[in-house]
């Protein structure tokens, strides 16, 4: 089970953190980020609808086996990109 995450409003959490769906993003103030862990605690299936979303999403988008094909599609791209522009050039290889 993953758990849910209460993160600042701005930088990196906005990539990782879907509000109301993987956790809560909060502006940097002391009453939101408590409310949002009073939400939690009052609300146990929605923290675990949240740690089980924010898990899936990891696995999705963050874990190495995403990333390892996130970058395999990149270099693909680039060796067919380049692959191309050689056949269009009328060179296939430059040694």
């Amino acid at each position: 089970m993953g758990k849910p995450v209460i993160a600042v409003d701005s930088g990196g959490p906005r990539e990782t953190v879907v509000d109301e769906v993987t956790g809560y993003l909060c502006p940097s103030i002391d009453s939101h980020f408590a409310a949002a862990m009073a939400r939690i605690v009052k609300e146990p299936k929605l923290a675990e609808n949240m740690g089980s979303s924010g898990k899936a999403r990891f696995i999705e988008n963050f874990s190495f086996e995403a990333f390892s094909n996130m970058w395999d599609k990149s270099v693909m791209g680039l060796i067919k990109e380049a692959s191309y522009g050689a056949a269009y050039s009328g060179r296939e290889h430059e040694d």
